[in-house]
């Protein structure tokens, strides 16, 4: 009877302990992610899509995207907005299943059917239909930068070559230089 009870009181005690390591890492994974609005700085921005820019903030509902708005840019001079993700680790649900930031983009490169872009971080891809890049800089880190022109005439439409290449040169600010 005392060894029925020492085992129920040892195996709550293991259950509670879990559920406080588990919750904890994804705490602790939120602090760690890069806050998203720290990814780049407004003049990394202004330098490939002119300006001005005004940053508007972080998503409150999902925390991992901030937003731009670019007055001005090459393709449209209406405008649009810019957007940068912090992708992986996700600051709401820590890792979000994945095994690390690779293995994140390159699943969601293939779920999405994205083009992959070779030469940029530990693993990248475009995904043309929504022009959003995303990039793993490590295991640890993956990021996000995406465009939306002001003028929807061309939604659903591939990315103008001067979009992707201006969505590279940010995904290479954010992740810095490769050793």
């Amino acid at each position: 009877m005392r060894n029925e009870m020492v085992r129920r009181v040892g195996v709550g005690i293991a259950a509670s302990l879990v559920v406080v390591l588990v919750g904890t890492g994804v705490a602790d994974a939120a602090k760690r992610t890069p806050k998203p609005c720290k990814l780049l700085a407004i003049s990394q921005i202004e330098a490939q899509f002119g300006g001005p820019v005004t940053r508007l903030g972080v998503d409150p509902i999902s925390k991992d995207t901030c937003a731009y708005e670019v007055a001005s840019n090459p393709t449209s001079p209406q405008g649009g907005k810019l957007y940068t993700i912090s992708f992986w680790p996700n600051p709401v649900t820590g890792t979000g299943g994945a095994t690390d930031a690779v293995v994140a983009v390159t699943s969601q490169r293939d779920f999405e059917q994205g083009v992959d872009l070779p030469g940029l971080g530990a693993a990248a891809y475009l995904n043309d239909f929504n022009r959003a890049l995303f990039v793993a800089k490590n295991a640890k880190r993956a990021y996000g930068v995406q465009w939306a022109d002001n003028d929807i005439s061309d939604f659903g439409l591939a990315a103008p070559q001067p979009i992707v290449d201006r969505l590279r040169a940010l995904a290479g600010d954010m992740i810095g230089p490769r050793p």
